[in-house]
């Protein structure tokens, strides 16, 4: 049986502004391959895209469930105690330490943001994760950094960025922007 309508959460808009966007600048630069480069290289590159789109598909969907299911296995109440506004520093340091070492690129790193920000992570948390995950990446570091760029250079990369996600967190706090779980409460209204 379905909860009385006001207690259902809303439905969510299929495509929005920014695909919208997306879609119209797909099209125009289809179609001006197909008119500069003619059909052959319009084909060729649908068909690069296709092989991409096989080849990334299956980790945007193990992602994405990874994110769904730690949503569902971790508490709101843990979440909140862990990386919510009165976690303070600590919650700040674990979403630094856990962006850091998080593996992976963005397929990973924003399906998990927007899933601890939906179980009530505060929204500098996030910013802090997701800024810690885009400069201080051990895996990036290490594999890619470390094996084409000289170890001072890297050194001195991470020393100047060590302090940003942090910065990153506080400004987010300091814009009063609600967090995630505070958004999804009122959707839900």
């Amino acid at each position: 049986m379905l909860p009385p309508s006001s207690e259902r959460e809303p439905r969510r808009k299929r495509i929005d502004f920014g695909m919208v966007i997306l879609i119209f600048i797909a099209v125009a630069g289809g179609l001006g391959v197909w008119l500069l480069r003619g059909p052959e290289r319009f084909f060729a590159i649908l068909g690069e895209d296709a092989l991409l789109i096989l080849k990334i598909g299956p980790k945007i969907l193990a992602a994405m469930l990874l994110a769904a299911w730690m949503r569902l296995l971790m508490s709101e109440q843990a979440v909140a105690r862990w990386f919510g506004r009165g976690a303070g520093w600590a919650g700040f340091a674990r979403a630094y330490a856990g962006g850091a070492i998080l593996p992976g690129g963005p397929m990973t790193a924003y399906p998990i943001a927007a899933a601890f920000g939906r179980a009530g992570a505060d929204i500098g948390a996030t910013a802090v994760f997701l800024a810690s995950w885009m400069l201080l990446s051990l895996n990036r570091t290490i594999v890619w950094e470390m094996a084409f760029i000289d170890y001072d250079t890297v050194l001195q990369r991470l020393l100047i960025t060590l302090p940003v996600p942090i910065l990153i967190g506080l400004v987010a706090q300091a814009t009063g922007r609600p967090s995630f779980a505070d958004m999804a409460e009122g959707e839900r209204r």
